[in-house]
C-alpha cells in the first residue's frame, strides 16, 4: 500500500529528496500511458515518452544538441559541430586520443603571461597576496649603484632612497668642500705651569686647565713637588713598632723611652718609683665594704642573737637557694610571682598523710572582717572542701559521680548520658511550667486556619477551626474553611452541571459549562468530494464550508473505496483564493478514480506554545 499523492509537490528548488527508490516493477504492470512515469524493470531505468516505455542505457546512446554558456552569452552545439578552444596568452592546450582536452599553463617570462614562483626567503604567499618579508631582500639582491655613491635621501621630505653624490653627503653632514680634521697638521700647543693649550689653526684653542678640589685637570707643578716629598716605601699600614721610630722617643718627643720594673709613667712624660703610706683606718666605710663584701668565699653568720633584723631598703636578689629554717614566712608584698607551676604544701622529707587533713588555700576576709574562704582538703573523705560556692564559666567535667546537695546553674547544660533529679527547677519555676510556657510560646496565633490556645488551668492545648458556613462564598476569605454544606451549595449554584451548546464548543467562549460526546463532535465537519462531478472534473478543486470560525483547522483526505489516506493542496481559502475562517480549497492536478472524504477539524482555543529557533 502506499499514500497517493492526487497534486503535484513542489519543493520551492530547495528542498532534496534524498535516499528515494524508483517504482519497482514491469513495464507491463503499469496502469495508464502517462508521459513522464519512471520505473525500475529488471536492471533497467525506464521512462514514459507519452507513446510507450524508453529503456535508459548507460552504454551508448545519441545527443542532439547541448548548450554551453560562459555565465552571459550561450551556444546551442548541434550534433555534428566541433568545439574549438582557443588558449589564451599563458595558456597551452592539447587534445589527447582518449578525448581529453589538458589545459595547462606557461611559466612566466619577461615577455609572456603565466604562473610564476615566488622564493619563500623573499616573498610570502596567503589567500592569492604576495608580499615581500621583512628582510626579505638581501643587499646583493638590490640594483646596482655606480661607484662612489650611498642610498639616501636629501629632498628635504619622505620619498624613495637615491644615489647621493659626495657633494650630497657633505649638505647632509654639514660640513665644507676641503675640510680636514688632523691633529699633526692643523692644532699646535702651549704649555704654562698650570695649564695646557692646544692651538688651532682656526683660532678655537683648547685650553685644559689646573686640577682642583672640585674641576678634574691637569696636575700642576705645585702637586708634583708636594707629592715628590713623599717617601718612595710610605704605605698607610704601618705598625707601631714603624711609627715609634719614625717619630723618635724620650721626653720632648711623641712616645716617652721605656721604664723600669715598678716603675709608673709621671706628668712630665718620665718614669719613677711612687712612695707609699701604710692605712692604719679600720673604719669600714660604705666604699670599703662595698669593696669587700663581692670578695666573701665563705660562709658568713650576721647577728648573734635570734632576734636579729637585716633591713635592705632596696631588692634582695638571691642568685642561689633560699632557705628559710624558722617557722613563719610573712610576705607583706602587692604581688606574689612563684615561677614554680606547681606549689607543694605538707611537705615532709617521710609520710606527711597524718597531718595533711586541712591543708589548703586560705582568703583572709574574703566575705567580710570575720568571714574567711577556704579550699581545703579532707582527709577522713578524701576530697576538697570548698567553704563558698563554686562559679565555673568553662565546661566542669566529672569522670566519676559527683553529688550535689544544691546545684544552681546559671548557663547551658550538657547531658550526654541520664540526668536524674527528684526536682529540677529553672529561674524559680518547675520543669513543667517552664515547658508548658515553652509551648505555650510557639503557638504565637499565627498559625493558618486554625487557633491554638493554652489553658493554663488544666494543662491543655485547646484547638479551634474557623469556620465559615456561607453558601455563596461571597467573602472570599483567607482564614476560613467552608462546610461541606456551603460548598454543595455554592457548586450547585454553578454551571458547571450544564452543557455547552455546539456553537460555544466550537468557539471555545464558555468556561464553566460541560461537554457531552455529541457537542464535542461539533468541533469537526466531515465532507465526501464526487470526483465524478462535471464542474470538479473541469477545475479540479473543490471549496468545502466547514463553519467552525477559525483558520486553525486541521484537514484531512482518505479515498473512499481502498480507505487510503491520499495527499493533495490544502488552502484556508475560499474557491476564489481569498482568505477564510468558514471554507477550504482543495487542489488536485488530476481527477481521482474515487471519490475523497474530506475530514476538517477545529483546534481552536488550543494551547499556545512559543517557538524556539535557536
Amino acid at each position: 500500500m502506499a499514500i497517493p499523492v492526487l497534486n503535484h509537490m513542489d519543493f520551492q528548488q530547495a528542498s532534496e529528496i534524498r535516499n528515494v527508490l524508483l517504482h519497482i516493477t514491469g513495464a507491463g504492470s503499469v496502469s495508464g500511458n502517462v508521459a513522464g512515469q519512471i520505473i525500475y524493470d529488471s536492471g533497467s531505468v525506464k521512462f514514459n515518452n507519452g507513446s510507450g516505455w524508453v529503456t535508459l542505457s548507460a552504454s551508448s546512446g545519441t545527443m542532439s544538441n547541448f548548450i554551453i554558456s560562459d555565465g552571459t552569452t550561450t551556444q546551442t552545439i548541434a550534433d555534428g559541430n566541433t568545439i574549438t578552444f582557443t588558449p589564451g596568452e599563458g595558456i597551452d592546450l592539447s587534445v589527447a586520443a582518449t578525448d581529453t582536452v589538458n589545459i595547462s599553463a606557461e611559466d612566466a617570462t619577461s615577455s609572456n603571461k603565466g604562473v610564476a614562483s615566488f622564493s619563500t626567503d623573499n616573498f610570502s604567499v596567503s589567500s592569492g597576496a604576495v608580499t615581500i618579508k621583512d628582510g626579505g631582500v638581501a643587499l646583493a639582491e638590490m640594483a646596482n649603484i655606480a661607484d662612489d655613491r650611498v642610498l639616501g635621501n636629501v629632498s628635504g621630505s619622505a620619498a624613495a632612497p637615491s644615489a647621493l653624490t659626495a657633494a650630497n653627503i657633505r649638505t647632509l653632514i654639514n660640513v665644507a668642500d676641503g675640510a680636514q680634521v688632523n691633529v699633526g697638521t692643523n692644532l699646535s700647543q702651549t704649555t704654562a705651569a698650570a695649564q695646557l693649550t692646544i692651538a688651532s689653526s682656526t683660532g678655537d684653542n683648547i685650553i685644559v686647565a689646573e686640577a682642583s678640589s672640585t674641576i678634574a685637570g691637569l696636575m700642576s707643578t705645585t702637586h708634583h713637588d708636594k707629592l715628590d716629598g713623599i717617601e718612595a716605601n710610605a704605605t698607610a699600614d704601618q705598625t707601631a713598632s714603624e711609627i715609634k721610630t719614625l717619630v723618635g722617643e724620650g721626653n720632648g718627643k711623641f712616645v716617652p723611652a721605656a721604664g723600669s720594673s715598678g716603675e709608673f709613667l709621671k706628668h712630665d712624660g718620665t718614669f719613677g718609683t711612687p712612695s707609699y703610706t701604710n692605712n692604719t683606718d679600720i673604719n669600714v666605710n660604705v666604699a670599703n665594704l662595698t669593696a669587700r663584701l663581692p670578695q666573701i668565699t665563705e660562709s658568713v653568720t650576721i647577728g648573734d642573737a635570734t632576734d636579729v633584723v637585716v633591713t635592705t631598703s632596696g631588692n634582695l636578689v638571691v642568685t642561689g637557694d633560699l632557705t628559710v629554717s624558722g617557722d613563719t614566712v610573712t610576705a607583706n608584698v602587692g604581688t606574689l610571682d612563684v615561677e614554680d607551676k606547681n606549689i607543694t604544701l605538707n611537705k615532709a622529707s617521710g609520710d606527711s598523710s597524718s597531718t595533711a587533713d586541712g591543708a589548703g588555700l586560705t582568703i583572709q576576709d574574703a566575705v567580710d572582717a570575720s568571714t574567711d574562704a577556704s579550699i581545703l582538703w579532707n582527709a577522713s573523705g578524701d576530697k576538697f572542701v570548698f567553704s563558698h560556692p563554686v562559679d565555673v564559666t568553662g565546661i566542669l567535667t566529672a569522670t566519676g559521680t559527683s553529688v550535689f546537695a544544691n546545684l544552681d546553674i546559671s548557663g547551658d547544660v550538657d547531658v550526654d548520658g541520664t540526668l536524674e533529679a527528684d526536682a529540677i527547677t529553672v529561674n524559680g519555676s518547675t520543669l513543667q511550667v517552664v515547658v508548658e510556657d515553652h509551648v505555650g510560646a510557639m503557638l504565637d496565633g499565627t498559625e493558618t486556619f486554625i487557633d491554638v490556645s493554652y489553658d493554663a488551668t488544666n494543662n491543655n492545648l485547646d484547638f479551634v477551626v474557623p469556620v465559615k458556613d456561607e453558601d455563596n462564598m461571597a467573602s472570599d476569605s483567607a482564614t476560613f474553611l467552608a462546610t461541606q454544606q456551603s460548598i454543595k451549595a455554592y457548586v450547585d449554584g454553578q454551571d458547571y452541571k450544564t452543557a455547552a451548546t455546539k456553537t460555544e464548543v466550537q468557539t471555545g467562549s464558555n468556561t464553566t459549562k460541560f461537554v457531552t460526546p455529541d457537542t464535542l463532535g461539533a468541533k469537526s465537519v466531515h465532507s465526501t468530494i464526487d470526483v465524478s462531478n462535471s464542474d470538479f472534473v473541469s477545475n479540479l478543486y473543490a471549496e468545502v464550508e466547514h463553519g467552525l470560525g477559525t483558520e486553525d483547522v486541521i484537514v484531512q483526505l482518505f479515498d473512499s473505496s481502498s480507505k487510503e489516506t491520499v495527499l493533495a493542496e490544502v488552502a484556508r481559502t475560499d474557491k476564489a483564493g481569498s482568505a477564510s475562517t468558514s471554507k477550504i480549497k482543495i487542489v488536485f492536478s488530476s481527477a481521482p478514480s474515487s471519490d475523497i472524504e474530506v475530514m476538517i477539524t477545529s483546534i481552536k482555543g488550543s494551547t499556545v506554545k512559543t517557538a524556539v529557533y535557536a
